[in-house]
């Protein structure tokens, strides 16, 4: 008698059942990968512009007035991911630890996370977002 060759049902269920699981563990560790990269964009963009704040600060003793346009850095209202906004508002740069800039997470391909979370550079170079993910992924 000629035995048939081939995958019983069972065995594909069982298959497609692995692969399921797997994907399950593996798309979100994907997304946060994905927007872990995209979070340094806004990283790098903040840092420019406290740099640049805190050098019109040394040469005319106060933040610019909201303006990106009267720093000495080359940048944007708007990143691909992000949009940005000085938000020094001409504040003392000597009293406190100000809040210097923030960045908005725009709607481009905002995948698992939840659009418009920001992040807050202060003087000191620490962050601070909105999103409590976003926020441990600074740490």
């Amino acid at each position: 008698m000629a035995r048939n060759k081939g995958f019983t049902l069972i065995e594909m269920m069982i298959v497609v059942i692995i692969i399921s699981i797997l994907a399950g563990i593996a798309v979100p560790m994907y997304s946060k990968a994905v927007e872990r990269s995209r979070i340094s964009e806004a990283v790098n963009i903040l840092g420019s512009i406290r740099d640049g704040e805190i050098r019109h600060a040394l040469e005319h003793d106060n933040y610019t007035n909201n303006d990106l346009s009267e720093l000495d850095v080359n940048v944007t209202a708007a990143g691909k991911y992000f949009d940005f906004v000085s938000i020094a508002n001409g504040k003392d740069p000597f009293a406190t630890n100000e809040r210097i800039a923030r960045a908005t997470r725009n709607s481009v391909d905002a995948g698992l996370y939840a659009n418009n979370y920001q992040i807050e550079i202060y003087e000191n170079g620490s962050f601070w977002s909105s999103d409590t993910a976003v926020g441990a992924i600074l740490q």
